[in-house]
Parts: structure tokens; sequence; C-alpha cells
């Protein structure tokens, strides 16, 4: 990106001032969420937002700016007048977002933006997610090296890259790169509640070739969609009975199985692996089109009944043409198919009493089957790193007694709980500006700290941030009064970090 400050600045205000977000305070902020919103910024695709940000730092005077080799960004702001004694702190925020869309939005999240829009009290976007994970808090973050209506000591940004999906930025990060003894990540999305630690995760993939077989010239072909679940996080919202699509799907192939043979063509759904699928499909072969159809009824309409908590829960069917459809799995291997999908386990698996919260999970977040290639992609995560071993143990045991291939793709590291000087801090400074109790949580979903301290060991580290339903669908938004909330406590964080005892 080559653009002159001036420019730069005056497209700022230019997609501020055409922003639905426009009369909202605090202003810096929502002016940096407008203009992240407006810069596509998908997983594996946010190396556009990063480049902004770091020629937006190279324009500012006041700032030091570096860049990595991974492409994240530092950005360092020098302390306020008379406040060059205070502690460095450094503000961490992702840059890339879950693309998810609904079934009827046409989006291209490499390059349509994000917009925005309000709705009561929330910030959503229009039919996708809106990136407020995490955008907002990235958004407060650069706001911070703008405003200079408080005292505070030296301030370092952090952006990294690719948290949703490989954790790349914080993994690759380097040593000695940080000069600060604190940082506050921005990732939590429950306001009231403070993160001291978080999840392992393992992503691991199962997959299996089963035979094919040619599909009869006189069989007709159904299309089958389960659609209009509410989705989202597959850690944080895995507790709130957030049905999962395919499992929906196979419930319903499997009663046909028991009595109607059909052949299983293809599956497919999900979008992300760490979100809760709420749309999948399949097509089937049949040689009993009428019969199909009358027993299909029959069976989706008590499942409605049984999910009827997903009050937006919808069925397809149809019959469509047999052209280009040629190969099936038999009668069979579909039901060992479907059989595998209902043998894994899928949601909570286990909760920590001491924390009142989730310890072990496990979601499916992808799946195809395509020409006989069979591809289930899970995300197990767990606080204890022994239980996510054993579990992943028993998984491998259960795959291979259904002939499926399991294979461990990605590791994410624990945070192991801790308190100390600095949440001790934001405790007393929470309770005294919202007059209640701040939780403290090990979240249930993988954080960019436990990365961070392995790279910075003796760094104290807290997670907090402002209210963010439905994370990673198209339903996800943010509740506009927290954003404040959540701002006003960060600059009270930074203005009374010279109150502690250094290490």
């Amino acid at each position: 990106m080559t653009t002159s400050t001036f420019n730069l600045q005056l497209s700022q205000q230019q997609i501020f001032a055409q922003s639905a977000l426009k009369d909202l305070n605090p202003s810096l902020v929502w002016k940096w969420f407008s203009v992240i919103c407006s810069i596509p910024h998908p997983s594996y695709a946010d190396q556009a937002l990063a480049d902004y940000i770091y020629e937006w730092g190279l324009s500012q005077a006041h700032l030091e700016v570096a860049k990595d080799e991974i492409g994240n960004v530092l950005l360092r702001k020098q302390a306020s007048a008379n406040c060059h004694h205070y502690p460095t702190i450094c503000i961490q925020a992702h840059c890339d977002m879950v693309p998810q869309a609904a079934a009827h939005k046409e989006h291209n999240f490499h390059t349509d933006p994000i917009v925005p829009r309000i709705i009561q009290d929330n910030v959503y976007a229009t039919d996708t997610t809106l990136g407020a994970d995490n955008g907002i808090g990235l958004a407060c973050a650069l706001a911070l090296l703008e405003d200079n209506s408080f005292e505070h000591g030296a301030i370092e940004v952090l952006c990294t890259r690719n948290e949703e999906v490989t954790m790349e930025g914080v993994i690759h990060l380097r040593d000695n790169w940080l000069q600060v003894s604190y940082l506050i990540n921005t990732d939590t999305m429950q306001w009231g509640q403070m993160n001291v630690g978080c999840a392992d995760g393992y992503d691991i993939d199962f997959t299996r070739k089963f035979p094919i077989t040619k599909i009869e010239e006189n069989d007709a072909i159904f299309l089958i969609t389960v659609q209009g679940l509410r989705g989202g996080h597959s850690g944080l919202d895995i507790d709130k009975k957030h049905e999962n699509a395919l499992r929906i799907l196979q419930e319903v192939l499997s009663k046909l199985g028991e009595s109607t043979p059909f052949k299983l063509i293809s599956l497919s759904g999900g979008q992300a692996r760490n979100a809760i699928i709420r749309q999948a499909q399949a097509y089937l072969s049949v040689d009993n089109p009428d019969e199909i159809k009358e027993v299909l009824e029959q069976i989706i309409k008590q499942i409605k009944i049984t999910y009827s908590h997903e009050t937006n829960l919808n069925f397809s069917l149809c019959q469509v043409s047999t052209s280009g459809y040629t190969n099936a799995l038999d009668y069979s291997n579909s039901l060992q198919a479907l059989n595998f999908i209902a043998c894994l386990p899928n949601g909570v698996l286990e909760y920590s009493s001491k924390y009142k919260a989730v310890k072990t999970s496990l979601s499916v977040g992808k799946f195809s089957l395509e020409d006989g290639e069979f591809k289930y992609q899970i995300l197990l995560r767990s606080s204890e790193e022994d239980i996510l071993s054993k579990t992943y143990e028993e998984l491998k045991e259960l795959s291979s007694q259904h002939d499926f291939t399991c294979q461990l793709m990605a590791n994410y590291a624990c945070w192991s709980p801790q308190e100390n000087q600095l949440s001790q801090l934001a405790i007393k400074l929470y309770e005294q500006q919202e007059q209640q109790k701040l939780k403290l949580s090990v979240v249930h979903c993988g954080f960019e700290c436990g990365y961070i301290l392995q790279h910075y060991p003796q760094m104290q580290l807290i997670s907090l941030g402002p209210e963010i339903s439905f994370a990673h669908s198209p339903q996800e938004h943010v509740v506009i009064d927290t954003v404040t909330k959540f701002y006003t406590l960060l600059q009270r964080i930074i203005s009374q970090l010279h109150t502690l005892t250094p290490n």
C-alpha cells in the first residue's frame, strides 16, 4: 500500500462519515472499527489489514512502528508528559476474522467489505460475521494510540496474524521484541468476565476412501438440506445447545436407512473448524423416489419436534436432475459413513467444577464426502493437557475401528490459569467502575496468550473485552455500551499501572 499521509487520513474520515456507526462514541474506537470493516481481512488473507495498520503507523510522527517476518505489526506510543516513569504495557489483538455468510448471502470475504449496521443497542454486520472478534479489540487498541485524553506510560500495540486458524502470528513472535512486563489481550467476548487462562486445542482430521459404485440409470437423485441453525463459536457456545447441522443430517439419514435403502453421493457442510455448523446437505441416489419422499417427510417432522429449541431449523427436500451424477457409495458403505459420524462424541465432554465452565469438548467444523473421499474435521479442546492427549488416543482407537485414518493437524498452547498484580489491578478498577464483581474465567477456546507466554514467560497477562454474542456466525453482534465501558477500563488500567510493584 502506497498512499500519502493526507489521503490516508482523508480516507479514514470518509469511511467513518459514510458508516452507520458515525454517531457512536468513543468516536476514535468506532472510526477505527469502521476502517477495519472496510478492509477485507478473513483468515489466511488478513495481510491487507496488517499492511494498512503498518503504513498508517509510519505516517504518524508520534509512533514507532515495526513489522516482523510473519507480518505481525508492533506500534509504540511514547508516554505522555510527566509519565515517563510509568510502566509500559502492550495491548494485543489479532487482525483476522472468521468468514461466515448467511445461506442467502453472496459475499466474497476477499474483496467485499463488512457492512455494519445498528439494531437496537447492538452492532451487527449485514448477513455476515461482523468481525468484532477481534476487530473491536483491535479498534480499541489503535484508538489508544491517537487518544491524548488520559495520562499513560508508553503503550505498545501488537497486531497479530491468522489467530483464528493457525495462530502463526504468535507462534512465530520474535523473542525480545516486546519491551513490556504487562499485556492485555482484547479477545475476551464477555463483558464482566476476565480470562486468566485458556484451553489447549487439537485440530484433528478423520479421512477414509470408500469404494464407489455406479448409479443406476433409472435412479432418482434427491438433495436434502438442513439449514437455519444458530451456529456460533465452537468453544464459547458449545454448552448453549446450539445444534450442529451435520449431526441432525446424520440423524435424518440414519433413520431413513433403517427402513429404506439409498446410496450416498455426497455430503458437505461447515466453513470453519472453530464454528458450529449451521447448514449441511446430502445428495442421495434412490430407486423408489415416491416412498423415499414420504418416509423422509415423516422423519423430518419428528426431528423438528426433537430440536424445537432451534426455532429457525429448516429442511429442504427436492428431487434434482440426474445429469452429472455417476457414482455413489453403496447402501452398506453409506450406513458405515453415517455410523462413524454418530459414534464420534460431539459437544461438551466434561465440566470444570472449580471454574463452573466447560473443561473438555469436541466439535466438528467442516466435513465433505465426494467421489468416495470422506473428510471430517474437528476441534478438540481441554484446559488440561493430559485429558486432551488421552481423548485423542481414544479417538484414534475409535477411528481405527471404523477404518478411518486419524491425523493431528495442529495443536494450540494452553494458558495455565494465573492471577497476578495486573489481574488484581483490573479487578479493583472494574469493580470501582461497574459496582459489581468481575468474574475470573478459564475460557474454553484457544487464546494467543499461551504462545505469548512461551516467548515471554515472565510477562503478566490478562484478557478482557466487550460483550460479543454469536461470534463466528452471521448473527454475531457487539453490545454498544460495553465497548464504551471496556475502552474506559483500558484507559484506567493503563493510567494506574504505576501503582504496581515492579517485577
